[in-house]
């Protein structure tokens, strides 16, 4: 007979040492909108776990984000001196922070037979297997 699989040893989307970096600027990203780094790091910056965040952090983490496709350019704004560049949230970083917010016995019970086959179609295109 072969062994059910437990779901309490998942993992969550974000671990290790830049977790909590990682959730805190798709975070910034959600609530503000586009933002430049500068923005999301003056942001982060003023509250008290990020109060010592410097700049090289944040600009190396949104770009790591931006690697793994949980965020991308929105835009550039051109000024006297430079290009910046905005960034926002793709679909995957929204999953990202809806997955970690909610516990998963939390979206079973409130998703819809209709979606959840949709969820499972895009799962299955991406080449992830049910058993």
């Amino acid at each position: 007979m072969p062994r059910t699989p437990s779901i309490k040893n998942s993992k969550p989307i974000f671990s290790g040492k830049g977790a909590k970096l990682s959730l805190a600027v798709l975070m910034v990203l959600a609530e503000r909108g586009p933002q430049t780094i500068y923005a999301i790091h003056k942001t982060l910056s003023q509250t008290r776990s990020f109060s010592r965040l410097g700049y090289p952090s944040v600009n190396r983490k949104v770009k790591a984000l931006e690697k793994m496709g949980f965020v991308r350019k929105a835009h550039k704004n051109k000024t006297k001196r430079y290009i910046s560049i905005a960034y926002k949230l793709t679909a995957k970083g929204k999953l990202a922070i809806l997955l970690h917010l909610n516990p998963p016995q939390e979206v079973f019970t409130k998703i819809e037979e209709a979606s959840a086959r949709q969820i499972l179609h895009a799962l299955e295109k991406s080449g992830f297997k049910l058993l």
